[in-house]
């Protein structure tokens, strides 16, 4: 609780801490369908809630279907699918259309949750970025658009 890079405290928030050039990050986005209906996962997106974006535009971002990193940060193999690659500014304004929307099951009873999605985010700051952006932050909320799967092409 005393280190800021263990949470905010507010769910979904998960902090990274201090960088500097050459390090990255990795995160699982974690989506759970817990309607009554199944629903099928077609963008995600991202929107720059604090900060500069001029810093933003110089992170790489990596999203992936599923997990990278296990929680020790070994890569997971075999890789998962890479669904976007480029700068985490250029992300803000044209997200990503999934070409094979990830349907999610309903929630049910008896085995008490819903169908589940992960994406594995992987942002680095590019190691030749320079001490220019120290003191700089961000800070970012990542998003996915679901809609119901059936009678919807």
């Amino acid at each position: 609780e005393e280190d800021v890079r263990a949470g905010t405290g507010e769910p979904g928030k998960y902090p990274t801490g201090l960088w500097a050039p050459g390090d990255a990050h990795h995160r699982v986005f974690q989506i759970e369908n817990i309607g009554s209906l199944a629903a099928k996962i077609t963008r995600l997106s991202a929107k720059l809630e604090e900060g500069d974006l001029e810093f933003a535009s110089i992170l790489d971002v990596k999203i992936y279907d599923g997990a990278l990193l296990d929680p020790d940060g070994t890569l997971l193999l075999p890789e998962p699918n890479l669904i976007y690659e480029g700068q985490l500014g250029d992300f803000f304004d044209t997200g990503v259309e999934l070409s094979d929307p990830i349907v999610l099951e309903p929630f049910d009873e008896d085995w008490g949750a819903g169908g589940l999605a992960e994406f594995g985010i992987l942002v680095s700051f590019p190691r030749e970025a320079g001490n220019q952006y120290q003191g700089d932050s961000i800070k970012v909320t990542f998003s996915a658009y679901a809609e119901q799967a059936k009678n919807n092409p």
